[in-house]
């Protein structure tokens, strides 16, 4: 565990569970909903530990980008020779975040390890999620968040809590959706984030019990978060149109200027202009309670990202989302359409109507209606943790299933 993880000790006695969620620390939503189902499980007595799964990069990959760093360094266009030291720096904010606030293992970067940490630690619980935890596109080691490490060991309740595959789509092959069918077939509970997971977990995954529930950060409400907030000290002493892109393009730099005209207020970044960890000149990212301050203080949020949307309404304030295919549309789709707030989606293509997109930004919203749906998506966050987490005398027999990949 690191350091820092004392503070989140427990006696004995209590129920032992493990998050299975991807690494930390590179991004803000992924380490905030880390974060929240941290909080929430320990809110409910239990023990909680959140598993620094890592994948090793093959041979080749790591020499590549090892060249690509240190030609970058050579040439002036990296600050550090190392790659290592200059993802560092530019993620120390959010890592010190992490180190400070989350519960986690040391790094694990096998299988087999995962399942030895697991069986060694005496944990009674896995919970998988939340966010893109089956996207094959993130999740290399994609049989690890199906617990297929996890087969043998008597006794280990499974859930997954509102779990992403990132897009409309499972595009794996067949023999691998088999096993992949039979692995969830063994969790007591599967609760997915967006719609279309339900309809992939029935389809071709051959499981009809599949739930949607919020995105754990979504649990808490404005005060949990100003508690953070609140230790910011940077100035913020006039109004503004808050952006929080992370894909940067020209359409949406002119769109973000037509806006703030419109609304005769300067926008404010909440990420700096990011290039990558090969900018020389970069800055660390802003510090987490920065960027929630940021987010708490805005008149107005101009956002791509699902995170930036999720964290627009936790502050009740007016946005619009730009969405995004490759990023995974159906994300902020399932998100808004939850809310009631689909009509602030503006796709890319369409980002040039600024009149229409300026007064579908600046319409008021029914935030009493928002609050409510919030709150009755707590209560089903609840019971279905509660459902699958109700004691720990039903133990159950696992039969070893492997998936035949050689991910890890």
């Amino acid at each position: 565990m690191s350091a820092s993880s004392s503070i989140h000790e427990k006696p004995e006695n209590k129920m032992k569970v493990a998050i299975l969620t991807q690494p930390l620390g590179h991004n803000y939503g992924g380490l905030l909903q880390a974060f929240a189902l941290q909080r929430l499980l320990e809110s409910l007595g239990y023990q909680v530990e959140t598993i620094d799964r890592r994948s090793s990069p093959s041979l080749p990959l790591k020499l590549k980008i090892t060249v690509r760093h240190y030609w970058a360094y050579c040439t002036g266009k990296a600050k550090f020779p190392g790659i290592q030291r200059s993802l560092n720096e530019l993620n120390k904010n959010l890592l010190q975040f992490r180190d400070e606030m989350i519960a986690l293992s040391p790094q694990i970067t096998s299988s087999e390890g995962l399942r030895e940490y697991i069986i060694d630690n005496g944990f009674n619980a896995i919970v998988v999620g939340s966010d893109q935890v089956w996207r094959p596109r993130f999740s290399p080691a994609l049989k690890d968040f199906f617990l297929e490490f996890a087969t043998d060991i008597e006794g280990l309740k499974r859930i997954s809590y509102a779990a992403s595959f990132g897009v409309d789509d499972f595009d794996v092959p067949n023999e691998r959706l088999r096993c992949f069918s039979g692995l969830l077939a063994r969790f007591d509970g599967v609760s997915v984030r967006e719609l279309s997971g339900v309809a992939i977990c029935r389809e071709k995954l051959n499981y009809p019990a599949a739930k949607v529930l919020l995105d754990p950060t979504l649990y808490f409400d404005q005060s949990f978060y100003r508690s953070y907030s609140k230790k910011s000290k940077a100035s913020r002493s006039e109004p503004y149109i808050a952006t929080y892109l992370l894909d940067a393009t020209q359409e949406r730099a002119r769109l973000v200027s037509e806006l703030a005209q419109r609304a005769k207020l300067p926008s404010r970044e909440l990420m700096h202009a990011q290039t990558s960890y090969f900018d020389k000149d970069g800055k660390p990212l802003p510090a987490v309670e920065d960027w929630l301050a940021d987010f708490e203080n805005a008149e107005y949020v101009i956002t791509d990202s699902f995170h930036g949307c999720v964290f627009a309404i936790i502050f009740n304030k007016k946005f619009i989302a730009i969405g995004n295919t490759m990023r995974g549309l159906d994300r902020f789709e399932s998100l808004l359409t939850l809310f009631c707030l689909s009509e602030r989606l503006i796709r890319d293509g369409s980002l040039t109507d600024y009149d229409t997109i300026y007064a579908e930004l600046d319409k008021n919203v029914d935030w009493e209606e928002v609050e409510l749906i919030r709150a009755r998506q707590k209560d089903n966050a609840l019971s279905f943790i509660s459902a699958h987490f109700p004691s720990l005398t039903a133990d159950r027999q696992g039969n070893e299933l492997r998936c035949e990949s050689g991910d890890e």
